[in-house]
């Protein structure tokens, strides 16, 4: 599950999702949009649950890629 929040205010809202998948990792962009009208000052949480099925035999990485296109990355350690 991925967390955070997709803009400032509530003019903001998410417009899609970028994937990239490999065998032994994903990475996802989270791309927000602005719309230009009248809107709330609160900022607008992110929720988003992906469901993958990663090769037990090996880790398995999780990148998301930030507004500043750095990265970060979660380790998920293969099942034993």
């Amino acid at each position: 599950m991925s967390r955070g929040w997709v803009g400032p205010s509530g003019c903001s809202s998410l417009a899609s999702i970028e994937r990239s998948t490999w065998p032994d990792s994903i990475e996802l962009r989270f791309v927000a949009e602005e719309r230009r009208t009248m809107c709330t000052q609160m900022p607008i949480p992110l929720e988003h649950v992906e469901l993958i099925a990663p090769d037990t035999d090996t880790d398995f990485t999780v990148i998301v890629r930030q507004p500043d296109w750095s990265r970060l990355r979660k380790l998920v350690p293969r099942r034993d």
